[in-house]
């Protein structure tokens, strides 16, 4: 019986593409197969794939006859995995040894549908093992209230991305839950673990952790989610990722939206304000995103600040009247001290 099935998209890597595979074929639990999907690759990377699966019959390998994008690409990979659980690796990333063997037996032991590890190591490109001290190994079951993982990598009282890592690689996730809810990644090359985390959670899982677990995630520059973006992309990536929050919010689990909601817009707001083509980004996600709306206007963010941006934007507004939004809170967030700051935030007014 395959316990694990490791799904790994591939696209140009034949840098880091070894590394990647030797930790996942040297982990201690043997019972897995792994799925490469090469995604159109110009380099060495297939033939690495192919050398690979020369000496360990566990490894497959599906070519794409055009290229499809990491959020395909990991459909694909569910598509064709038959392992209890299903992990996910980036092809520059490596695991420690252990990494599927915790997991996968801490899963078992509290029948989770997410096990996760908070051992989580970033490094630049060329690292080997940045920092690997010893850490225990404690596995649990974790008690959450559902809205408190809305508000991951915002500045929003105690949340942050300790509690919950967004990524979908630091995790095993249930192969039966995401099948039976129809769980999949937006057509999308940035956002989409983030999306497949949020829709994962309407579905109240049972998660556990294991941080004995140990990920290495290199920080590249010019990978998928990193490399520059036209602002066409952005617009189309931004759309997806509204469109599935909004409708799988609406259809199942209304009373949960308002937090969705802020979290996308909190994501819009960090983007915005580094973007060189606003007034273009800002005209057609108004636009699409009134669309998808349409009719099922009366939800909105839980905080006020991200509830004005959002009327801007499903009402289109023009851009003068958002950027006077943001005028208003960078107003806020430089002049009231920390205290005032403390209790706006508490009462959900502000980020």
């Amino acid at each position: 019986m395959i316990k694990v099935s490791v799904i790994i998209p591939v696209y140009n890597s034949e840098k880091y593409l070894e590394k990647c595979l030797d930790s996942v074929v040297n982990q201690t639990l043997k019972e897995i197969e792994i799925i490469c999907i090469d995604d159109c690759s110009s380099d060495n990377s297939y033939s690495i794939l192919e050398k690979y699966r020369e000496k360990d019959n566990r490894i497959i390998i599906i070519k794409n006859k055009t290229n499809q994008g990491i959020g395909k690409n990991r459909n694909i990979g569910i598509k064709n995995a038959s392992g209890e659980y299903l992990a996910f690796i980036d092809n520059d990333d490596f695991y420690s040894n252990n990494f599927l063997y915790d997991l996968f037996y801490t899963a078992k032991k509290y029948d989770s549908d997410i096990c996760y590890t908070h051992s989580i190591f970033r490094g630049s490109e060329d690292y080997d093992i940045l920092d690997d001290n010893d850490i225990k190994n404690d596995d649990y079951l974790i008690d959450y209230t559902l809205p408190s993982y809305f508000y991951l990598y915002s500045d929003k009282g105690v949340y942050n991305d300790r509690l919950w890592p967004w990524e979908v690689w630091g995790k095993i996730w249930k192969r039966e839950f995401i099948i039976k809810n129809n769980i999949t990644f937006i057509d999308s090359n940035y956002f989409e673990d983030l999306v497949f985390l949020l829709e994962s959670i309407v579905y109240s899982p049972k998660i556990s952790v294991n941080n004995n677990a140990k990920y290495y995630n290199r920080n590249i520059v010019t990978s998928a989610g990193r490399s520059k973006r036209s602002v066409e992309s952005d617009i189309r990536n931004y759309t997806a990722m509204f469109d599935r929050i909004f409708n799988i919010y609406y259809q199942k689990s209304y009373k949960n939206i308002s937090y969705a909601l802020d979290r996308f817009i909190i994501e819009v707001y960090k983007f915005y304000k580094k973007i060189e083509n606003k007034e273009i980004f800002y005209k057609e996600l108004s636009k699409n995103m009134s669309n998808i709306v349409s009719d099922k206007n009366n939800v909105y963010p839980n905080i006020k600040m991200l509830k004005a941006m959002y009327i801007c934007f499903i009402n289109k507004k023009t851009i003068k009247q958002f950027e006077s939004v943001i005028f208003r809170y960078k107003i806020i967030t430089k002049m009231l001290p920390r205290f005032f700051l403390k209790e706006l935030r508490k009462n959900s007014i502000i980020i």
